[in-house]
């Protein structure tokens, strides 16, 4: 053995016997496991959440999985392929294992389809479920375990009667359900997401006595807990509805589906009030906001309220004009989904904007040098835009 040789050994004794460099090497050696144990982490997620797809003879695409917690296996559906009939069960178990959630837009192309009659093993219910669809009745076997709800808006059903087993409606759980009228909701229910009712025409809502988390009273549907105003009884209130002074928050599309032509508000009331038959509100962030033009009102006639700062989402989408709508100069934002179908003129003190689809042409009081200073949310996904911008100069 050379000298360079002893002096390595000699080297490598020396920093074994000098703690700092001990605890380097176990650190070093603690980090390289953290990260082997990261990595099969990973690999373990990667299985999980893209399992291998399985088709039955009958045409029901699914999935296995396991519950992390408990280790027990079962079954997502995904897609219905089988044969055309007008009424479907949905099966209990596939490969022994029960049927627990279903995938949005499970029978999408199932033109036929009146009735879905879905098994008690189904526990959750994803969104798009029987959305864009012509069904007609949903029937839940007796001893249902549904606990969230989602994707029940399909354009043919009127009434819905979850089963008692439900405690979370999503966000636009029943949205494309225009003909939706009547839905019970059971003693369990706590939670609903904003704009549930969206594009509905609910003129009845049974609730369980034994409910503790909502109100139905004089045609409104209110979350007790937060005051807020969920939907309304499209029957009763035909021209106008009043805002209870007690209400703290409405949702986007809480007052959608019916011809108001006035919105008013409890004098009492501490959030909202109403200018020009419009609902109101003062945003911390915002400034004034407009929170919803009634859609009977005749828009082309429609007058912004004094200093109005924001345009709140939803606000005017359901009005419909072949006029320029002209937007004051004190309008800083307009939030997404605010516009309806008609063009806009604005001034060059906007500083954002989201621009819905269905917007042809934008007049902008200023430069194209003042329009590039504007925050432009595209909520459309074309390559080519489908407005135009027209700068209009003193």
């Amino acid at each position: 053995m050379n000298s360079s040789d002893n002096s390595f050994f000699k080297n490598m004794k020396f920093y074994l016997k000098n703690k700092y460099f001990r605890g380097i090497v176990i650190s070093s050696g603690i980090m390289v496991i953290f990260l082997v144990l990261i990595l099969i982490c990973i690999n373990t997620r990667e299985r999980i959440t893209r399992p291998m797809y399985s088709t039955t003879k009958d045409g029901w695409n699914y999935t296995k999985l396991q519950d992390t917690k408990t280790g027990e296996e079962y079954i997502v559906i995904h897609t219905y392929s089988g044969n055309e009939h007008d009424t479907i069960a949905i099966p209990e178990r596939i490969e022994g294992l029960p049927v627990k959630i279903l995938q949005g837009q499970v029978f999408k192309f199932s033109y036929e389809l009146k009735k879905l009659i879905i098994p008690k093993t189904v526990e959750e219910i994803k969104e798009g479920g029987i959305q864009f669809t012509d069904i007609e009745e949903v029937e839940f076997e007796e001893g249902s375990c549904l606990k969230v709800c989602n994707g029940l808006g399909s354009s043919s059903i009127t009434s819905i009667h979850l089963p008692d087993s439900v405690e979370v409606i999503y966000e636009k759980a029943f949205s494309g359900g225009f003909k939706l009228e009547e839905i019970y909701i059971g003693p369990n229910v706590k939670e609903i997401g904003e704009n549930a009712f969206d594009d509905t025409k609910i003129k009845n809502i049974v609730l369980s006595k034994d409910n503790k988390y909502l109100e139905w009273k004089d045609g409104l549907l209110v979350s007790k807990e937060e005051s807020r105003l969920l939907t309304y009884d499209h029957d009763l209130y035909l021209d106008e509805i009043t805002i209870p002074a007690y209400i703290k928050s409405i949702d986007d599309t809480a007052l959608d589906g019916i011809e108001l032509e006035r919105i008013n508000v409890d004098e009492e009331n501490e959030v909202y009030f109403s200018e020009n038959d419009c609902l109101y509100t003062i945003d911390e962030r915002y400034g004034k906001t407009l929170c919803k033009v009634p859609e009977g009102m005749d828009i082309s006639k429609f007058e912004f309220g004094k200093d109005v700062e924001t345009i709140g989402c939803y606000s005017m989408a359901n009005c419909f004009s072949d006029e320029t709508v002209v937007f004051p100069d004190s309008v800083k934002n307009i939030e997404l989904w605010a516009i309806g179908s008609f063009d806009i003129h604005v001034s060059n003190t906007l500083r954002h904007i989201a621009i819905p689809f269905y917007t042809r042409t934008i007049y902008f009081h200023g430069t194209e040098a003042d329009w590039e200073k504007v925050d432009v949310e595209n909520t459309v996904s074309f390559d080519e835009l489908p407005y135009e911008v027209v700068y209009v100069e003193d």
